[in-house]
């Protein structure tokens, strides 16, 4: 991996790790040549309900803010309940 790739890992990791109102412990993250990658399955925090589709696009959306990040290749299965 590149420096820049992990320098983009980084902030990508903290991107996710912003929004409180999702579980992320099942999520997997990686950045190639400057496009991101998650995967994995997206849940509502303890307590937190939202809308997949908006929750997706606003991830989306906040990924590709981050800068020199070229493209985001969303993969992650987004459910609706909390974690058992």
């Amino acid at each position: 991996m590149s420096v820049e790739d992990k320098q983009l890992l980084r902030e990508l990791t903290r991107e996710m790790n912003r929004r409180r109102s999702i579980d992320i412990s099942d999520v997997r993250l990686g950045v190639t040549r400057g496009v991101a990658w998650v995967g994995g399955i997206i849940r509502p925090s303890l307590g937190e309900i939202f809308d997949p589709k908006t929750e997706a696009e606003q991830i989306k959306e906040a990924i590709k803010r981050i800068p020199n990040m070229k493209d985001v290749n969303f993969e992650a299965k987004i459910e609706i309940s909390t974690k058992r």
